[in-house]
């Protein structure tokens, strides 16, 4: 490296420097507090949500709770449907995909940006670097956009679970109503039901 490219490598240093410091004070100063939900719904007879420390908690008639997109508290919170689970299943895996992607979708971009600005520094530009640091870039942005997209589709998944799950439930209370129950004395199933609201026969 020559002695001109001395001071221009330091003033990108200092460069780099600043934007870090004025990113972490905006994350600090962004950040929320946590909150949560002052009334506490009744589940009965279906999921209902609410806010706790911040994060979404399901309860459901099995008085199970979820809070994490990531954790299977609601499959297992929905398991008294399995067609919902499934779906709740899937929203996980989903949430899953999203943050590897989110998450290493800036490392490769910066890995990128970082042979980028060593390779302008160098006196002996390469362009296998630069079409490297490119693709690296390119490469980080569309992990990011699938991330993104991934978690976007997971919350669709976790409201679609929790609505067949309700409407399962309410088509069950439905059918203790025609069977003579009265509204008010309904019952849990005692095994899994279909989306129709009947119990499912064990095979």
């Amino acid at each position: 490296m020559s002695l001109n490219a001395r001071p221009r490598c330091l003033g990108a240093r200092r460069l780099a420097a600043r934007y870090l410091a004025a990113l972490v004070a905006l994350v600090v100063a962004a950040a929320p507090a946590c909150v949560s939900s002052r009334y506490v719904p009744e589940p009965y007879p279906q999921a209902r949500l609410m806010l706790k420390n911040s994060a979404p908690v399901y309860l459901t008639p099995e008085g199970k709770t979820t809070a994490s997109p990531l954790s299977s508290g609601l499959t297992h919170g929905l398991s008294g449907v399995p067609a919902a689970a499934a779906v709740a299943d899937e929203a996980q895996d989903d949430a899953l995909f999203g943050l590897v992607f989110i998450v290493g979708g800036p490392v490769v971009m910066g890995s990128g940006a970082t042979i980028l600005l060593l390779d302008a520094l160098d006196d002996d530009v390469s362009t296998t670097g630069q079409v490297l640091s490119i693709g690296l870039v390119l490469t980080g942005a569309a992990m990011m956009l699938a991330g993104a997209n991934f978690v976007m589709e997971s919350e669709a998944k976790r409201f679609d679970a929790v609505n067949m799950y309700n409407d399962a439930m309410l088509k069950h209370h439905f059918n203790q109503i025609r069977a003579g129950v009265e509204p008010g004395d309904w019952t849990l199933p005692a095994g899994p039901i279909g989306l129709d609201g009947e119990p499912i026969s064990p095979e």
